[in-house]
């Protein structure tokens, strides 16, 4: 009984290291993700950026 005990015990530790293992690869593969959408927006923020300015001053050399 002992035995079957410890084996489903250091079962359970290896099942749990293998979860937080793939755990972790996934965390990374989001974090990545995130990561380049975040440039991607960055990037296409700073079009605008020039854009607005542009608008602002013709605006300002209209008047």
């Amino acid at each position: 009984m002992d035995q079957a005990r410890q084996q489903a015990q250091a079962r359970a530790r290896q099942m749990m290291a293998e979860a937080e293992e793939k755990a972790a690869a996934q965390t990374g593969q989001v974090l990545e993700r995130a990561k380049k959408d975040c440039e991607a927006m960055k990037q296409a923020a700073k079009g605008r950026l020039e854009q607005a300015a542009q608008v602002i001053v013709e605006g300002v050399v209209k008047r």
